[in-house]
């Protein structure tokens, strides 16, 4: 069980550290990775689907 969950901090914090730096790659601010639903904003912005 301490595998199980030592496993899925891992990967969070991988995921996190991979959204921030593309974000930051994009010119946005590395935060913006860590709040839930602004950054899905934020990648649909990046990604041209939103053109504001």
């Amino acid at each position: 069980m301490l595998l199980t969950l030592t496993l899925q901090v891992f990967v969070v914090v991988f995921i996190i550290s991979l959204l921030w730096h593309i974000f930051e790659k994009a010119g946005q601010p590395g935060w913006a990775s860590l709040v839930p639903g602004y950054n899905v904003y934020i990648l649909l912005k990046i990604a041209g689907i939103f053109k504001k």
